[in-house]
């Protein structure tokens, strides 16, 4: 079972995932990878016209199986993570498979989210997911950023503002998802700084 900041940093990073991965997908162009030192040497073989490297990392795979033992070598697809665990949390709330593509994966997860954070396997769940959302923000470069604010939010109290990438402040309590432009949150600021005991 997680705990409430767990579980909110874990529905931040599935919510984050359609985008991470559609640059993570504009990084498979052959042209994206940092240069580095040259090969030298001829090859018979045309080069394919993608980045192999991204390419493993966004491909299939061949079954949706978790690696509970954790014996399995070299990096897992991204798509295959997202599936298995979609995969394996309708098979315990003995739901139909949650469709065949990352989109209705992810959906899935979302929908079922407060559910999955209560049951015993929620750390290996938040763990995969983690990893996912690391791999595919260093492959894609993506502007994604919400850094933690440190003023509470104005309506729920709680000190849970995030900036999102248009530099709006949002607040990550799902009961209550304030929004405040850059200058109602610098105005709150003020206010919290000038009265530090009226800051809830």
């Amino acid at each position: 079972m997680l705990d409430h900041d767990a579980t909110e940093r874990l529905r931040r990073q599935l919510q984050d995932l359609p985008e991470l991965l559609v640059y993570a997908h504009l990084a498979l162009e052959p042209g994206s990878a940092p240069r580095g030192g040259r090969v030298s040497g001829a090859t018979r073989d045309a080069p394919l016209p993608c980045r192999l490297d991204v390419l493993s990392i966004l491909g299939p795979s061949a079954s949706v199986a978790l690696d509970e033992d954790g014996d399995q070598d070299g990096q897992t697809p991204i798509l295959h993570t997202i599936r298995a665990w979609a995969t394996y949390a309708a098979q315990q709330r003995r739901d139909p498979e949650p469709g065949r593509h990352a989109g209705t994966h992810l959906a899935y997860l979302l929908r079922h989210h407060d559910w999955v954070c209560a049951q015993d396997w929620a750390a290996d769940y938040a763990t995969g997911i983690a990893a996912v959302h690391r791999t595919a923000a260093r492959l894609g470069s993506s502007p994604i950023s919400r850094r933690p604010v440190r003023v509470p939010c104005p309506r729920c109290r709680l000190l849970t503002m995030q900036e999102r990438p248009d530099g709006q402040r949002e607040c990550a309590n799902p009961d209550c998802s304030a929004v405040l432009s850059r200058d109602e949150y610098d105005d709150r600021a003020e206010q919290v700084l000038d009265r530090p005991d009226s800051a809830a």
